[in-house]
């Protein structure tokens, strides 16, 4: 039996690939985007633990926390916040409310994130995730001038990483980024 996960928050930039990366892990997963939607889901699917955003429409995350806490049902279901806000008094109000864990998503990684799911399902092994990262993809074959080649049935991926240049060259020119304190950049 796996157990199922609930991920609440209202924009699916993060919570599609968390969601897909717990799957990834071995979890079921469910997907809501506010607290009225994940209130009922919780009724009628009942999932193992809720990560949680705060800042959504219709039901923000802490109303739904206070009152997923009022049914008996679910007082002991455990919730992790997983949020933008990183002002103390949401943390102490949502700790008041019954959150399990309260984690950043500009500093989260999702080894912490596993980790943590494990501490609050006891019942699971405390080691890494069950399914390993998978394999790398192939990487393509360079051209001499250094451009990216297709082999057989791929295509081929116009955007170049110059090392130690803070942007991407791509067919609509070059697009500037900056890497925050903890992020990692790897080629592939």
């Amino acid at each position: 039996m796996n157990y199922t996960i609930l991920v609440v928050d209202d924009m699916p930039i993060f919570r599609d690939p968390i969601a897909a990366s717990l799957h990834l892990a071995g979890f079921d997963t469910l997907r809501a985007s506010n607290g009225k939607e994940a209130l009922a889901m919780v009724k009628s699917r009942r999932p193992d633990l809720i990560l949680l955003d705060i800042a959504m429409p219709e039901m923000d995350g802490l109303t739904f926390l206070e009152k997923l806490r009022e049914t008996d049902d679910f007082s002991a279901t455990p919730v992790i916040l997983l949020t933008a806000i990183a002002e103390k008094r949401y943390v102490v109000k949502a700790k008041a409310l019954g959150a399990n864990d309260y984690m950043l998503k500009s500093r989260f990684r999702l080894k912490d994130l596993l980790e943590r799911i494990h501490r609050h399902l006891p019942t699971l092994p405390a080691a890494s995730p069950a399914v390993a990262p998978p394999p790398p993809l192939p990487r393509p074959a360079a051209a001499p001038s250094g451009r990216a080649v297709a082999q057989p049935g791929q295509q081929a991926d116009p955007a170049r990483v110059d090392p130690g240049q803070p942007s991407v060259a791509g067919p609509g020119g070059r697009t500037e980024f900056r890497p925050g304190p903890g992020d990692v950049l790897t080629p592939t």
